[in-house]
Parts: structure tokens; sequence; C-alpha cells
């Protein structure tokens, strides 16, 4: 590649760079992964864009529409019979042009994705696979490419776009009214009973095999991506197979408005010595292009890329285009068009992008592509001009062996009125990944189809950033009113270690706290936002039998020995009987009756997520006893006598259940249970981590305006949920800062949480973070009337 030419500083800072040293991209500069949007089992053959969606054309004949801001699937448009490829949008009319190698183009209104026209080219299914597609807004044309090397055009005239703007909500009449003459020799035809374009006829010369097979003409010899299709008892129309395509939503094929032809006056056989690959409008009418705005004295270009290995460049007119002139681009087809000014950009078979300049006509760059970039994320220099905390977040140790927690604190705008205080708690580690059954690298974060994978991205390393990210918008717009404190932890996934004693010695730092915000887990459904409003509290225990001897051989010692797993056993079946009912003394005396205004949520809840209420309340309300597993020591073999055995044991309480005075009666039941048994073996009792219930204030101020964000960002009522598992830290950061806990749930059900292929929704993550800025707007106001 030849070097560019040194500029003087002057002459730089005073005039545009010409075309042969405008500046390359730097190496410091390398494209970031955004996002992935997969369509399973179809190639994607064209893209296009407008300001709320991406559109991509499919190998399996449909228009899958995306949602630009969630990344999720929107609809499919259908009706096609063959691959479609190309798309082109129009933002003037909101149209988006589909073409197809079944010689027809679909005319989509991209606001209500309705079909409004099928227009054919001249010569109908002769004119082969259709390739390529431009717009010119200020002629109201969309030009085509074709297979059998013709350029064609169609010019959309007032009568017609009055015709979409009439009928738009509604079927067109048996006739349109319309004078055809006034539409040129374009043919309007009445809605079609099929709604769909009739697969075109396999052509003797694009769709043949080579002569000395002496086979005929047949549609597979043309990269479709369907077969014949079958006519269907009723009317003759083709039906079209079932796609094994899990990502396409199911959407019917459309009537369109009227079906178009291209006129014979406007159409230019041979315009190139082969297939029409790719065109463009010059000046570009694209999205993203610094071209200035085309007025209606400018001159209008079209330019195409053809397999001749040439790129033309033609002069529009109302009349039609005129060739000015042919650029040779050496071997291989031309592929790809981008202009950009006088810069055309052409992509060919050979491996090159070859750089013209149509001012001079002459080849500016050839630039050789000849590997993939390594995509890594920009290192950043310079202070952020927005601080989001005093200095950087301060890592607060909590042990020798243990990953500290970092504290950050938004400063809201200083009155004089004392700021309200939010704690917020969240934390970074995650357990270990597997090694299978993840599609991706878990400790790569991923984007695709609306989603986000990775290990923590929605436990709990998503919402966290969804919370920071809300109170940096705030303060970036001046609107935070009150502070935030964000302690993140690093071993809630291990049992908090150290989080406590932690939190005492730096409650200096941390300040006083007005009520404790979580992020934390997941709704109970796909599409119902939820709050959660309790939590089961949890102890660990580890029981041990041995008899302090060695392993011994069953063929030779058993019968002679009471063995350890024997009592094991008895021990851990006196726990609990065949009806689930723990048998440790006292251990439902304190449970919380189920109330009137419970059996209604809980019947509520029931309908939405298709279980019994029963079930739920036994997850979520009702205290349980889970024995875990079995550890014998010694090998695994069917004679061996394990000295020593050991087992783990949980329980789950709920209000208003005595974390220390449950975990004592087990520990006394267990030594009463075994001493029953009048063993010789000996026993060993561990609580290894206890953990309290939570239970959320309904009619706090802080709850209602927390429901109320909820609901007014996603537009219905959040249900209120209850949790089955234990989050250590909310209770005791209650207890500690003397306030009420919230907890938000932000993922999805299905978000695999400790599981292989973890995900959060983009959307779950945006509309979470308003959720948030909802929240502090609405707690300083209250603070404020106060």
């Amino acid at each position: 590649m030849p070097s560019r030419t040194a500029r003087s500083p002057t002459s730089s800072a005073t005039r545009r760079p010409a075309s042969l040293s405008r500046r390359l991209q730097s190496a410091h500069e390398s494209p970031r992964l955004y996002h992935s949007l997969s369509q399973k089992n179809n190639s994607v053959l064209s893209l296009a864009a407008c300001d709320q969606h991406i559109y991509s054309a499919s190998q399996g004949d449909d228009v899958l529409v995306w949602d630009k801001t969630t990344f999720t699937l929107k609809t499919t448009l259908k009706g096609h019979t063959a691959s479609v490829l190309a798309l082109e949008y129009a933002p003037d009319k909101r149209w988006l042009f589909s073409a197809s190698g079944d010689s027809s183009i679909r005319v989509w209104s991209t606001e209500t994705f309705r079909l409004l026209f099928v227009l054919s080219p001249y010569g109908d299914t002769d004119s082969g696979d259709l390739f390529s597609l431009s717009w010119s807004p200020s002629l109201s044309t969309i030009y085509l490419g074709c297979q059998n090397t013709s350029l064609q055009w169609f010019t959309f005239t007032p009568d017609i776009l009055q015709c979409v703007e009439k009928h738009a909500c509604g079927s067109l009449p048996p006739q349109l009214g319309l004078n055809p003459m006034s539409l040129g020799t374009a043919i309007l035809e009445a809605s079609l009973a099929s709604g769909t374009a009739t697969p075109r006829q396999a052509h003797r010369f694009f769709d043949s095999y080579p002569r000395y097979q002496r086979r005929p003409a047949d549609l597979n010899a043309r990269n479709s991506a369907r077969d014949s299709y079958p006519s269907s008892p009723s009317n003759g129309a083709p039906t079209p197979p079932s796609i094994d395509d899990t990502c396409l939503s199911s959407q019917p094929v459309q009537v369109p408005l009227a079906h178009l032809q291209v006129p014979q006056t406007n159409v230019i056989w041979s315009a190139h010595y082969g297939y029409v690959y790719c065109m463009a409008l010059l000046p570009s009418i694209r999205e993203g292009s610094d071209d200035p705005p085309v007025n209606d004295s400018e001159e209008l270009r079209l330019v195409t890329g053809s397999g001749d290995a040439t790129v033309k460049v033609w002069s529009l007119s109302s009349t039609g285009p005129s060739l000015q002139h042919t650029i040779e681009c050496g071997q291989g087809a031309v592929l790809a068009l981008v202009v950009r000014g006088d810069t055309v950009y052409a992509g060919c078979q050979d491996g090159y992008v070859k750089i013209w300049d149509l001012e001079t006509r002459t080849l500016v760059r050839s630039i050789i592509v000849v590997e993939i970039w390594d995509v890594d994320p920009p290192s950043h220099s310079g202070e952020d001009p927005y601080s989001i905390t005093e200095g950087t977040p301060s890592p607060m140790t909590s042990g020798d062996h243990t990953n500290p927690l970092v504290l950050a604190t938004f400063k809201g705008t200083h009155t004089q009125r004392k700021n309200r205080r939010v704690l917020f708690y969240g934390h970074y580690d995650v357990i270990p990944a597997p090694t299978t059954g993840w599609s991706s690298d878990p400790f790569s974060l991923y984007a695709l189809n609306g989603y986000l994978y990775g290990r923590g991205i929605t436990d709990n390393k998503g919402p966290i950033m969804a919370v920071a990210c809300a109170a940096a918008s705030l303060l970036q717009k001046r609107a935070l009113d009150l502070d935030l404190v964000m302690v993140i932890e690093g071993e809630e996934e291990s049992g908090s270690g150290g989080f406590s004693e932690t939190v005492k010695k730096h409650q200096d730092l941390i300040g006083p706290i007005d009520a404790i915000l979580v992020s934390n887990s997941t709704w109970i459904s796909e599409d119902s936002p939820c709050i959660t409003y309790g939590l089961r509290g949890v102890i660990h225990c580890q029981v041990q039998i041995s008899n302090k001897g060695a392993d011994l051989h069953s063929g030779v010692d058993g019968g002679a020995t009471a063995e350890p797993m024997v009592d094991m056993v008895k021990l851990l079946g006196s726990l609990i009987d065949q009806k689930k009912v723990v048998a440790i003394p006292g251990f439902y005396d304190n449970v919380r009756p189920l109330g009137d205004d419970e059996k209604q949520l809980y019947k509520v809840l029931s309908g939405v997520t298709q279980t019994p209420a029963s079930s739920l309340s036994a997850k979520w309300r009702e205290p349980s006893l889970t024995i875990h597993d079995i550890e014998v020591s010694g090998p695994r073999y069917s004679t061996v006598i394990p000295a020593t055995v050991k087992s783990r044991i949980s329980l789950r309480i709920v209000p208003d259940q005595d974390l220390n005075h449950i975990a004592t009666s087990l520990q006394e039941y267990l030594q009463a249970e075994f001493k029953a048994l009048q063993s010789p073996n000996s026993l060993e009792i561990n609580i290894n981590h206890k953990a309290d219930w939570w239970l959320g204030n309904l009619t706090d101020p802080w709850f209602t305006t927390l429901e109320g964000a909820i609901r007014d960002e996603w537009g219905v009522e959040p249900l209120r949920i209850r949790e089955g598992g234990s989050i250590p830290s909310v209770p005791y950061l209650e207890k500690e800062f003397g306030c009420h806990a919230l907890h938000l749930p932000l993922g999805q059900s299905s978000d695999q949480a400790h599981l292989p292929n973890e995900r959060m929704s983009v959307q779950n993550l945006q509309k979470g973070k308003s959720v948030v800025e909802r929240f502090l707007l609405g707690i300083a106001k209250v603070a404020t009337e106060d």
C-alpha cells in the first residue's frame, strides 16, 4: 500500500483532505463488536436499516425485522418464493424494497410492515435473479440490477403514491379507477388472491446445467432456498414448506395493494456483460453518509458493478440512466459497492477493495483483504468528563483469602436540605462455569439476538451496571438529588465471608443510609415484570459419624461392627416423614399463617406461571429441609465399610422463625436421635452458614415508589413475588443500618443463572436502568415534599 503524502499542519487544518490523503483508520481504533443477530439455518444475503429497525434478507425466502434498540426479532416479512438477494430502504417514503431470486420485488411499509406492491421486472422471469437495488428519492425511482445483465427502473408516479395513501388502511377495490397510461405502461392489477408471487419458471439459460449433462433447466440449478412448491388443492397457489428455524416468527403471507410491472421503455439491455451484482446512488442517501443532502439542481449518478469486472457510472434523469464512464477493475466480479462523496469503494471477487476517485477517474488504492481482525476494546486515555465518584471506587479488604468489597458513591446535588442516601448492594463474583454446554466463551461477553451471554451477566453484573448507569445518567443531567452508595462484594456465591465484619469496619465511609436497594434475581416468567418482597432464610449444617478407626472389608468385618453409614441413614431418615413434615420439635410454631390477600395473590401468580398455588406457597413462604449429599471415607467400592460418613443438610426458614433458635433446635434434635441409637460411633455437627429471612414492607413509601417506577416504565402492574432462595446480606444490611430493603429483579425466568449460556435481555437492562432512574427521581421528590 502506498504511503500517505505528508502535509503541513496549516494546510490540513484549513482545507478538507483530498481523497488520496484522507486519514486511514488508526491501529488504536479497532472496530468493536456491539451485538450479533442470528437467523438459524439461513444465510444472510443482504442488510438494510432505518432509525428503528434492522432488516436482514434470508436465504430462506424471508425478510427478518429486528428491533434496533433491543436487538430482538420483531416480525418476519413473508411472500417471496426464493432467496431474498437485495434490500433497499427508502427513507423519504419509509418503504423497504426486497428483491428476490423469484424475479419479483416487494415493497413494504416500514411503519405498518404491510405489503404495498409486488413489482415485476420487464420480461418477468426472463430477467432471472434480481441482485441489486437502489432508490432515488428525488426521482421517486427504484433501479434494479438483473441476472440477464439488464438495468431496469420503475418510477412511482403521483397517481401511485396517492393510491398508497388512499388505500394504506384497507383493501383495494377490484378496479383502481386510474388511467393506466398515466402510469407509463405499468400494469396495475387487483389484489392478488393468493397473496404470494408465483415462483418463476426455470430459465433455459440461467437455470440450465452444462450442455454435456443433457439435463433440462431446473430451479435447483440457481441457489434457491426452496424447491418447487406443490399447489394447494383449494386455489392452486404454491404452498411453501415449513422452515426449521426457531428464530423466525410465524407471519401470514400478505396480499399486496397492487401488482406493478416495469415498462419495456425502462430497460437498458446488456447494461453490463455480466450479472449486475451491486449498485449505489451518488450522492449517497444512506444512513451514516457524510454527503450533503441532495438538492434538485445537483446531478444524480448511479454506480453499478458487475460480473464482467467493471464499474459503470450512469447519469440519472427522469428519462432514465445515461452511461458516463466505465471503470475496469481487472480480474474478478465486482460484488459490492459503497460511495462516499466522489469516492467509490468496489469490493471485488479477487479479494481486493479498489478505491476510485470519480472526479479524476483514477484508482486511488487497492486494499487486499487477507485476514480477520482481532477485535479488542480500545484503551482509554484521559479523564472521564463526568465523575461518578469522589475519585476512583475504593476497594475494602475483607480478609487475607477473600475478594475485596468495592465502595463507590454517586453524590447528588447539594441543597440546604440533607440528601437522602440509598445503598445499593450487589456482587461481582460468580460461580465456576462448566467446560461443556456453553455456545460461547463464558468469560467473554457475547451479544446475540437481543441477549448478552456470559457468566455473571444476570447474576449479578448486568443489574449492577444498570443501576450504575442510571445514577451516572442522572448525575450527567444534574438531576440526581440524592446520594447513591454502591457496595459490591466479591464473596456472595461462597457465603459472604468477611462481609459483615468489613461493613462494620468501614461504616464511616459508607455513611448513614435511608434505604437499601438490591437487584439479584429474576422474574417468574418471560414477560411479566416483578417486584420481590420476601426471601427465605437458610441454615447449612454438616453432620459426621465415624468410628475413629480404619475402613473395613464387608466380607471380613460385615455384621461384626457398628457401621457409621447405617447410623447416618437412620439419623437422616428421622428428620422428615413421608408427608414432608420436618420432625424437629417446634419447627412450625412461629410460621405466619397464610392470609386472604396472599391467597388471592398466589391465585393470580398461579395463572401466570401455570404452577399450582400450593407449589408456589411451598417454595416461597413455608419452611423446608433438604438432604444434599453423603460422602464416605476411602474408595467407593461395594466391599468397603467406610469408617467416616459425612452429610450436608440445609433448612429454609420463613417469617417469623428465629434463625438462632432453629439452628440450636436442629443440633439438639440430631444429638437426641443419635443418642437413642446407642451407637459406639461418634457424632459431630457443624453449622457452616446462617442467613435470616427477609420480608419487605408493602406499605412503605420506598416500596410504593419503586413499584410505581416499574409500572410507569413497563406499562403494566408488576407482580408481587417472594422467592425460596436466600440473600444473606439483605437482612443483615437492614439490621445494620436500621432501614428497609427493596428488591428489584431485572432478569427473566430463562436467564440461566448459574447454568451454561447464562444470559440477560438487552431490553431488560435498558428498562431496568430507566426504572432505577424513575425510582431515584421519585424518592428525591418525596423527600422534598416531606
